[in-house]
C-alpha cells in the first residue's frame, strides 16, 4: 500500500532492493565483524529507533494510499518510498545478524534457538496486525491502475 500506488515498476524494483539490502547488511556484518552490541550496546537501539521512524513514516504512506505524497510526481515519490523500505530493511537485517551473534556467543546454540523463536513470533505477530487492520479495519485502500482519482 506504500509502494504500489507510485507503479506497479516502483514496487517490484523495491522489493528486489530490498533483497540486495539483505545481501549489503551480510556483507557489512562480515566486513565490521568486531562492531559488537557488547562493545556498542547502544547501536541495536539506535538502528531500533532509526527503523521505527521510517515504519511509522511508510505506515503513514500505506494510510494515504491510494493518493500518498507526492503521486503527482510518482518518480519522486517513488524512489522516496523505495529507499524508506529498502533502509528498513536493511537495518533490521543488521540487527537481527548483531543479536544473533549475540546470543550465539553468550548461550550458544539454546540463545540462538530461542533468538530465532522470538523473531518468528514477532513476525507472525505483527502479520496478523496487519491482516486484521487491512482485512476486517480497511485502513489501508488499495489504488487501482485503471481509475483515475482525484488527489
Amino acid at each position: 500500500y506504500a509502494l504500489l500506488p507510485y507503479s506497479s515498476d516502483v514496487y517490484q524494483k523495491a522489493i528486489i532492493a530490498a533483497e540486495i539490502a539483505y545481501v549489503l547488511a551480510q556483507v557489512f556484518c562480515a566486513t565490521f565483524s568486531k562492531l559488537t552490541v557488547v562493545k556498542y550496546p547502544k547501536l541495536v537501539h539506535i538502528f531500533n529507533l532509526i527503523s521505527t521512524i521510517l515504519i511509522v513514516w511508510i505506515f503513514i504512506i500505506a494510510k494515504m494510499s491510494p493518493c500518498p505524497p507526492l503521486i503527482n510526481n510518482a518518480l519522486l515519490g517513488g524512489i522516496i518510498s523505495g529507499l524508506l523500505y529498502t533502509i528498513v530493511n536493511g537495518l533490521s537485517h543488521i540487527n537481527f545478524i548483531l543479536l544473533n551473534v549475540y546470543f550465539q556467543e553468550e548461550s550458544g546454540k539454546t540463545g540462538l534457538f530461542w533468538s530465532c523463536v522470538t523473531l518468528q513470533s514477532g513476525m507472525t505477530f505483527g502479520a496478523l496486525i496487519s491482516f486484521v487492520l487491512t482485512v476486517y479495519f480497511n485502513i489501508f485502500k488499495e489504488r487501482f491502475p485503471c481509475i483515475d482519482y482525484q488527489c
